[in-house]
């Protein structure tokens, strides 16, 4: 019998701001005191920090619905920037330039884009992440959603056709455990699946567990159940079309990690290397945890790229990348994040 193979991304956050035009009740994002946009020497320091420490995906974060702030604005002015789209640009130039030494794949999670964004952006970066979270009109009535426009289901899944639209490789998603019913879980998977069926773009469906934080309005609230995310991960691989790859984050669910793998995720997400809150150490531990958990029950971990292979046999990416994703290929056989941290590992003992 063939052996299942589980994916996994060593990835690395660039937010370019936590300034955000949504206040959800769940976001921990700061909101008294917002650092510029970052500059070209401060972009060009965090990447190779990324990719000395091992990141093929980049995450290019930032709040939502920003472009027209006056923050934002004198900010893009300063750098000589015309607006917030050719900053986005400004900022896929200096990965460009560093690549001509390491390999690293960019993916845009910064919010609602148009049509016109879209076919701009799409040129620069490999993905775009856009969670649908919930369609459950008592979560846009409550603390989670009341203060976040952006967060309205017909403008998230307007933006979700537009990437269909431009054939950009798009993650998409629910947030599991804000107030809403599982009637409604079924119908945002629902919607996914209706828009996937129409343009075919939606590579995976990440099904994210919420986390209170402390010092928000959500912050007493309690995460949901592993029954509740088990059952959601069952409910996703019914109304999903096959191809889809369903993603639950091993770091946010490590206690049931291994039971959500047997319902149905195929991919465990991003492990972050970011140095904060000691991401990178827990990181790697649990890397090493999980591959050896999955090995026991038969299933082989492998690292990916932000892009799926299916969309990459179909040529949805930049010509910028096409070089760049055959040589990731070529050396990224035996040579992986996993297998250089199994090395360091042995050598330690």
């Amino acid at each position: 019998m063939a052996v299942q193979r589980i994916t996994y991304v060593p990835s690395y956050s660039l937010v370019l701001t936590t300034l955000c035009a949504n206040k959800c009740g769940y976001c921990p994002y700061p909101h008294s005191y917002i650092e510029p946009l970052p500059s070209k020497k401060r972009l060009l320091r965090e990447l190779h920090r990324a990719a000395h420490k091992g990141a093929s995906l980049i995450n290019i974060t930032a709040g939502e619905g920003i472009s027209a702030h006056p923050e934002i604005v004198e900010t893009i002015a300063y750098y000589g920037l015309s607006d917030y789209l050719s900053y986005l640009c400004f900022v896929s130039n200096c990965i460009s330039s560093i690549n001509t030494s390491y390999s690293l794949f960019p993916e845009m999670d910064i919010g609602l884009l148009s049509y016109a964004e879209l076919k701009i952006l799409r040129k620069h970066f490999l993905s775009y992440k856009l969670l649908l979270e919930s369609v459950d009109p008592m979560v846009q009535a409550s603390d989670a959603h009341r203060y976040a426009p952006d967060k309205e289901p017909k403008r998230r899944t307007e933006a979700l056709i537009n990437a269909g639209r431009v054939r950009i490789p798009t993650t998409s998603g629910l947030l599991v455990g804000i107030g809403e019913s599982k009637g409604s879980r079924k119908r945002c998977l629902e919607t996914l699946a209706e828009i996937h069926s129409r343009y075919g773009h939606i590579q995976s469906i990440e099904i994210k567990r919420f986390s209170p934080y402390k010092r928000t309005p959500m912050g007493q609230n309690p995460p949901p159940s592993p029954d509740d995310m088990i059952e959601t991960v069952h409910m996703a691989r019914t109304i999903l079309a096959s191809n889809i790859i369903i993603q639950v984050s091993a770091l946010e669910n490590s206690d049931i990690a291994l039971e959500l793998v047997k319902a149905g995720v195929r991919d465990i997400g991003e492990f972050p290397l970011n140095d904060e809150n000691g991401q990178f150490a827990r990181s790697q531990q649990l890397l090493l945890q999980i591959e050896d958990e999955l090995a026991r029950q038969g299933f082989q971990l492998e690292q990916r790229l932000p892009i799926f292979p299916p969309y990459i046999q179909k040529g949805w990416y930049p010509l910028d990348f096409r070089d760049l994703i055959k040589k990731y290929f070529q050396r990224n056989t035996p040579e992986t994040f996993l297998s250089k941290l199994k090395s360091a590992s042995h050598a330690a003992q």
